[in-house]
């Protein structure tokens, strides 16, 4: 709890806490205490402690007016709250907060996190109004005491500082991992080394590399990975077991001898037999193995072509004559598998069957006369 009035003193109990922080022991770290604003007593602080929760440590704190910007009008400031500001550092939830409460009401008004980065400024010729991008808006903190806000503003750098320390830090160890993963490089399937800088040491023999470097290790790695691969390079050797019976055996050639010419050689370059005709040379006493190629492909044409069926010869297609179906008309009406309508029936002079030309009539008779027959004249005796 804060119990000093002046300023010195606050300063003072903060580098205490920091240092407690800060120490590099083996042993883990002591929590800072509490600590207040320079405006309140005892009894206020007492009651901002408490509104703080759990596992929760103020590091600093300052009556403020909390101030954002107006988006309508950047340049503007808006009041949003007035009550005691506190840089929170929570164990629970691991993290930073700027919260704002008012210990009158005992309420929690406002809370920022302190995110990656976080930096406040102080803008000249303003002691007492720290700024910083906030969630929604540019915010700005306006003390009351010009000694608050340089102490809050001590622990706000403070933490920046060390952030970036470890972020350097972290980028160190990540490129001292990738220089050491690329001084080792694939080609070809094997590792080859990288030539990198070594020192060398002058001794009775002249320069010597100084083997305690990277290139030693290089050359071991080699030779290791060189041993790996020629054993699984070694190939098992093929037992009598492994080899298996021939398939697909086919006489190309034979070799004899005889008392009359000594050696002969033959050889059969023919088509594959079909196992029925190889089946009616041995039923007619011949080796089909033996028979010269002439003979085989005399045989093989023989046997089947005295298989082969003669072909039934099929009637000749009927001759299509050039004149028209005659239409039927009853049939054809009452067939239900024709869709069409039938054309209509043809004139008179068409018969069933055939084309008929028209005939020219027979002369007509001359018309009878409506006069009677003249009587013969008399004849005179």
């Amino acid at each position: 709890m804060y119990t000093c009035g002046t300023p010195t003193g606050a300063y003072q109990i903060g580098v205490q806490h920091v240092g407690l922080n800060m120490t590099p022991t083996g042993r883990p770290k002591k929590r800072p205490p509490n600590t207040g604003a320079l405006l309140f007593n005892s009894v206020e602080n007492g009651t901002l402690f408490s509104l703080l929760g759990h596992d929760c440590v103020s590091l600093a704190a300052g009556v403020v007016q909390l101030l954002k910007s107006d988006p309508r009008n950047p340049g503007v400031w808006i009041k949003a709250h007035r009550g005691v500001v506190s840089l929170v550092k929570d164990y629970d939830k691991r993290a930073y907060f700027l919260r704002l409460y008012d210990i009158y009401r005992k309420q929690y008004l406002w809370q920022q996190m302190l995110y990656k980065n976080f930096h406040a400024s102080q803008p000249l010729g303003c002691p007492h109004l720290l700024t910083f991008e906030g969630d929604e808006c540019v915010f700005g903190l306006n003390f009351s005491s010009k000694e608050e806000a340089f102490s809050f503003k001590s622990h706000l750098d403070k933490r920046y500082e060390q952030e970036r320390k470890s972020q350097e830090k972290e980028k160190m160890v990540t490129s001292g991992s990738q220089n050491i993963s690329g001084s080792l490089l694939p080609f070809g399937g094997r590792t080859h080394a990288v030539s990198t800088p070594h020192r060398t040491g002058i001794t009775s023999m002249g320069t010597v590399p100084n083997i305690g470097g990277g290139t030693w290790t290089n050359f071991v790695t080699i030779n290791r990975t060189k041993k790996k691969s020629s054993k699984k390079e070694k190939k098992q050797k093929i037992r009598k077991e492994d080899i298996s019976n021939p398939t697909n055996f086919q006489h190309k050639a034979h070799l004899g001898w005889n008392q009359d010419g000594g050696f002969s050689q033959e050889t059969y370059n023919y088509d594959p037999m079909d196992d029925s005709v190889k089946a009616v040379l041995r039923a007619a006493g011949e080796n089909p193995e033996r028979m010269s190629k002439d003979d085989l492909e005399f045989s093989k044409k023989f046997i089947t072509g005295y298989q082969e069926v003669p072909k039934v010869q099929q009637p000749p297609a009927p001759m299509h004559h050039n004149y028209q179906r005659p239409f039927m008309t009853s049939s054809i009406i009452n067939s239900p598998a024709l869709s069409p309508v039938p054309p209509p029936p043809p004139p008179l002079l068409r018969r069933e069957g055939f084309h008929i030309t028209p005939v020219s009539r027979p002369p007509l008779k001359p018309p009878a006369s409506s006069k009677p027959p003249a009587r013969p004249l008399p004849q005179v005796e």
